[in-house]
């Protein structure tokens, strides 16, 4: 995860969110990420 820009750790999160082939708990550990690096979550 720490390779990834802020930007793209927010895009990949939005997209995730949207496609149901996605395991939620991929999805959780993006969002972890995000609020680690203290940058903000879009709902």
């Amino acid at each position: 995860m720490d390779k990834l820009s802020d930007e793209v750790l927010l895009v990949s999160y939005q997209k995730a969110k949207t496609l149901k082939e996605v395991d939620r708990k991929f999805v959780e550990l993006l969002k972890k990420e995000i609020r680690k690096r203290k940058l903000p979550l879009k709902k």
